[in-house]
Formats: C-alpha cells, sequence, structure tokens
C-alpha cells in the first residue's frame, strides 16, 4: 500500500508555516515581556535613590549652609590642622595661664603632654595644671575655661582644702586640672 499523497501541499506548508510564525511571535513576546520586568525591577531600584537625590537638589540650599555652619564650628571648638601640635599646645596652655591668673588663680605648675589621636580624625592635646585659688577664683576661672574658644574641655578635676581651716575665713584650695584641646588632622 502506498501512502496517500496530499492533495493540497502548499496548505501543509502554509500551516508549518504558519505554526513557525506563530513560534517566532511567542517567543519574541517572552523575550519583550522579559526585557520589561528586567526594566521594571530597574526602576524600582533607582526609584528610592532618585527620590533621595531629588530632595538632596532641593534642599541644595540648606545642606551649604550646614555646611558652611559645621566648618564655623568646627573652627569655634578645634585648632587648625596647619598648626603644629607643639604650638597648639604651647599656645593653649599660655591661654589656660592667662585665664587662670585673671581670674585670680595662683598657677603652680603647667604641663603639656603628648598628643593622644584616641579622638577620630584629631589630635587631642592632654594639659595638666595645679593651681591654687579660693573657691570664688576657681569657679571663675572654670567659667573662663568653658567659655574659651577654640574650646578647652576639663576632663577632671580634683580639689582639695589647702591648709587648715579657720573660723570665718574662706579656705584657699588647692586644684590638679586636667585640660584637653582638639586640633584637626586634616
Amino acid at each position: 500500500m502506498t501512502p496517500p499523497r496530499l492533495q493540497r501541499p502548499e496548505l501543509a506548508i502554509l500551516a508549518v508555516l504558519g505554526a513557525l510564525l506563530a513560534l517566532l511571535l511567542l517567543a519574541g513576546g517572552a523575550y519583550v515581556y522579559g526585557k520589561h520586568q528586567a526594566a521594571r525591577d530597574r526602576l524600582e531600584q533607582i526609584e528610592p535613590r532618585h527620590a533621595r537625590l531629588q530632595g538632596l537638589l532641593q534642599s541644595q540650599d540648606q545642606l551649604a549652609a550646614a555646611a558652611q555652619r559645621q566648618t564655623q564650628l568646627m573652627a569655634a571648638y578645634t585648632h587648625a590642622p596647619e598648626q603644629d601640635v607643639t604650638q597648639v599646645g604651647n599656645g593653649a596652655l599660655q591661654q589656660l595661664r592667662n585665664l587662670l591668673t585673671q581670674a585670680g588663680c595662683q598657677v603652680l605648675s603647667s604641663q603639656v603632654l603628648p598628643a593622644r589621636d584616641d579622638v577620630p580624625d584629631f589630635d587631642r592635646i592632654p594639659i595638666s595644671l595645679r593651681i591654687e585659688a579660693n573657691p570664688l577664683a576657681l569657679q571663675t576661672a572654670l567659667a573662663a575655661i568653658e567659655s574659651s574658644q577654640p574650646a578647652m574641655v576639663v576632663t577632671s578635676l580634683s580639689v582639695q582644702i589647702n591648709g587648715l581651716m579657720r573660723a570665718g575665713a574662706v579656705p584657699p584650695l588647692a586644684a590638679t586640672l586636667s585640660v584637653s584641646v582638639l586640633r584637626r588632622r586634616a
């Protein structure tokens, strides 16, 4: 027996071409859908960044003012990096001695200790002082140190009565102060 012959071979060719075209369209649609999904995912990742950048652009003037204020505060509280650590320490010691003397304290000894790097991006320069003063002079001196610029921080204070207490008299005080100043590294 012989296989039956197709009576219309062009229809079979058209059916195969139609199936190939449908398969091609299906593959193209899947490709476009995949690209669309990837683009949507990428946009979802970019959208928060874009929103942050838009917010930064809108608050650019406020950020510039804050940066300028930060620079001013940095200058008010720390010493410039252009100065040597030794210069900063000696200058701060001289300023401390002047503040204490003006407040009525007697400086018995003073010393600038080696700089420490325990504060990130800064050199902390400790200064040790021994003074003798009456309570009011010591209070005045501490207030002057607190308001000095660049800032000086009293890191420790030890106060003792110096001598015998007499009735009606204000006893002199002996105090040991540890003060630190900061110098920016860069």
